[in-house]
């Protein structure tokens, strides 16, 4: 793995995390919760879209 996507584990291990979490009734995600999954996702797509040339 190259250095730069392991600094990536462990945001995407809290988004899988969300995935399940939040996927089952009775489960809600916190206003800030919401807004770091977003932060996360914008970030990474930044990121990927450099990394591509994008």
């Amino acid at each position: 793995m190259k250095p730069d996507a392991k600094a990536w584990v462990a945001n995407l291990n809290l988004l899988s995390s969300f995935a399940v979490e939040f996927r089952y009734p009775g489960e809600f995600a916190t206003k800030e919760d919401a807004r770091r999954a977003g932060r996360i996702c914008r970030d990474l797509r930044t990121h990927l879209r450099e990394a591509l040339g994008l």
